[in-house]
């Protein structure tokens, strides 16, 4: 009768620990279980110029049914990634709470488990660009028009990014528009 009784209250104290990191892992996913999610930003990324493009893409598959957001990020950063759930029919879900824990601002998730061993953090632009050796220059000239010769440097160091970059053209440089890698990096690639 021992034997057993110490095997129930094993199996007792297992299923308490499960349910213990599951309700963790809720609580770091805005509410949602990790096996539901799709995607997840952090109030950085969220808080950043541009849209990241793995989010429009997280809404377009046909598992995804929601968008969780977090208050302690200001609306204004919100409102770009609520009109592309918008845009893709997501319900969209605003939460705040003491018990949420972490720095995930975002989830994109399903309303059914998703195949395990899924990670849904995004790398940031910025993650990406100075993995690379590149000055924070190159991130924070993001979204605007640059060199040929800085958007060759982009093409080969990090060409995932290139299409959040603009070319200047003959026009733009009679217009006064200057690149501002150049500006500040005086022709040279790395500062």
């Amino acid at each position: 009768m021992d034997i057993m009784s110490n095997e129930i209250l094993r199996q007792v104290e297992k299923e308490k620990d499960r349910a213990l990191t599951v309700q963790i892992e809720k609580n770091r996913y805005l509410g949602i279980y990790k096996e539901r999610v799709l995607l997840a930003l952090t109030k950085n990324q969220v808080e950043e110029k541009l849209i990241y493009k793995q989010v429009e893409e997280a809404c377009q598959k046909k598992v995804a049914t929601r968008m969780v957001l977090s208050r302690a990020v200001e609306l204004k950063f919100l409102k770009k990634y609520m009109k592309i759930a918008d845009e893709y029919g997501l319900n969209t879900k605003l939460v705040d709470g003491i018990s949420y824990v972490g720095d995930i601002a975002l989830v994109i998730a399903s309303d059914t488990a998703l195949k395990a061993g899924i990670n849904p953090f995004v790398t940031s632009y910025m993650d990406i660009i100075t993995s690379k050796g590149l000055p924070l220059i190159y991130y924070q000239s993001l979204g605007k028009k640059i060199s040929k010769k800085y958007m060759k440097v982009i093409k080969e160091k990090v060409p995932e990014l290139a299409g959040e970059y603009e070319e200047l053209t003959f026009f733009d440089t009679l217009c006064g528009i200057r690149c501002p890698l150049e500006e500040k990096l005086g022709g040279k690639i790395y500062g």
